[in-house]
């Protein structure tokens, strides 16, 4: 496994365009103290064999292969993205992030055939970007099945180097897209671009929102169109200013900004904004099984990666939320719903890789795991529902088709390692790693 000192540089830039593992401010762990360092591995899921198929003017077709090694690892999506590069700086100018959730079994490798539709609008050469994230954003794997050119009408209004702004805050201090800037409920949070109206023919517009949970990934919370216009002359480059709409529940958020038409067609480029809203908040990043179907009397092995209150980061503007203490709730029910095992107890927070075993009392085909971490009083600070399709039955139950093999290189694309220092019972300050290549053209 490539170690974390000589990956760790690259491997944080290119997470920066699939935020918020830009800032790993959002993923931070317990902190302890630290002296000595190790390697945990979190996930095992690559995309390799990517492909650009076929093209038909802006519709692309593309293929590749999803793949995990260790464990079951449920809840992998994936989405394609667009980055437009000019000199050294890469942009991302549109992303699809795909309906279908996939659940991987050990060793499982599975081929995909998707189609993407470029914005009509778009021309000239873009490089294409596959990932594969879960719902919390945690970016499992990507891969670069190479650069297309597309013949778009090229009418329309490009956004860019766009910031943030706090109100209250001198003018002088900005924010990154992707920083994760944390704010207040009650504070104002405004983005700020650069339109450029490439169309001929003058442009009146309205910006439209879609804030997401946590990432781009996972479930819309809000979406906004805003009443006032963005008007430009054919050839006009403005500085244009938009009021962020900002859930009240603290958490990390993506607000992706587009301008629409009359009509509520898209007429720009994407903006996305990382952003948190304060207050005590937790997320469970990432979970596996040891298998996809248990009997009873078995013992069910259940380990996910948590992350604490998203504001709890270096850099913080107004200093992390203290956790208090957390309890960590699972149910695993079988496809009819009818309970095979539950947990219900406290967190280690000492950790942030938990591991529980949980005794099964009755056959348990296509579980469903329920994990959740709340307060003593009740209060949920996150729910994650993964669903797993049972691959690997013993004989006398129903069969499903086998899992396909590959005997294909990994290394196209990474698995996701932590490096941490600790003191021997504790986690702390952790990084990702790449444990095969990574490419050094890979999106910022």
């Amino acid at each position: 496994m490539i170690t974390v000192a000589k990956r760790f540089a690259l491997f944080a830039a290119l997470l920066a365009l699939a935020a918020p593992s830009a800032a790993l401010a959002q993923t931070q762990a317990p902190a302890q103290a630290t002296t000595t360092a190790k390697v945990i591995t979190v996930a095992t899921v690559n995309i390799y064999n990517a492909a650009i198929a076929s093209q038909d003017g802006n519709k692309v077709f593309l293929s590749f292969d999803l793949s995990n090694r260790v464990n079951v690892q449920p809840d992998v999506r994936y989405s394609v993205k667009l980055i437009s590069q000019t000199g050294q700086a890469q942009t991302q100018v549109a992303e699809k992030v795909y309906d279908e959730v996939v659940s991987l079994g050990e060793n499982q490798t599975v081929h995909k055939q998707i189609e993407y539709d470029a914005p009509a609008y778009l021309t000239g050469q873009y490089q294409i970007w596959l990932f594969a994230k879960n719902e919390a954003g945690m970016t499992l794997a990507l891969s670069n099945p190479g650069t297309v050119t597309l013949k778009g009408t090229g009418q329309y209004v490009a956004l860019t180097g766009c910031y943030l702004r706090v109100a209250g805050e001198p003018a002088s201090k900005i924010y990154a897209p992707a920083q994760g800037v944390d704010v207040k409920p009650s504070e104002t949070l405004t983005g700020y671009c650069t339109a450029t109206n490439h169309a001929k023919t003058a442009m009146a517009l309205r910006p439209s929102f879609a804030v997401n949970y946590r990432t781009t990934f996972g479930p819309q919370v809000a979406t906004s169109t805003g009443r006032e216009s963005v008007s430009l002359k054919p050839g006009e480059i403005a500085l244009e200013s938009f009021v962020i709409p900002k859930p009240s529940e603290p958490q990390a958020y993506d607000a992706t900004l587009t301008l629409v038409d009359a009509s509520g067609q898209p007429q720009s480029d994407q903006a996305v904004f990382h952003f948190v809203v304060r207050g005590l908040s937790a997320t469970i990043q990432n979970l596996r099984l040891d298998k996809d179907y248990y009997q009873k009397g078995d013992t069910a092995q259940v380990s996910f990666f948590w992350s604490s209150s998203a504001d709890n980061f270096p850099g913080s503007r107004l200093g992390a939320t203290g956790n208090g203490e957390m309890l960590a709730s699972i149910t695993i029910t079988d496809a009819s719903g009818r309970k095979c095992a539950s947990l219900d107890q406290p967190l280690d927070q000492k950790q942030f890789i938990v591991s529980y075993k949980l005794p099964v009392s009755t056959d348990c085909r296509d579980p469903h795991v329920f994990v959740a971490i709340h307060t003593p009083d009740g209060k949920q600070l996150d729910s994650r529902d993964y669903a797993i399709k049972s691959t690997n039955t013993p004989k006398g139950e129903a069969r499903f088709p086998p899992r396909l093999s590959s005997s294909s290189s990994w290394a196209s694309s990474p698995s996701l390692s932590l490096h941490t220092r600790s003191s021997g019972t504790g986690a702390g300050e952790r990084s990702p790693s790449c444990s095969s290549s990574c490419s050094s053209s890979a999106p910022p």
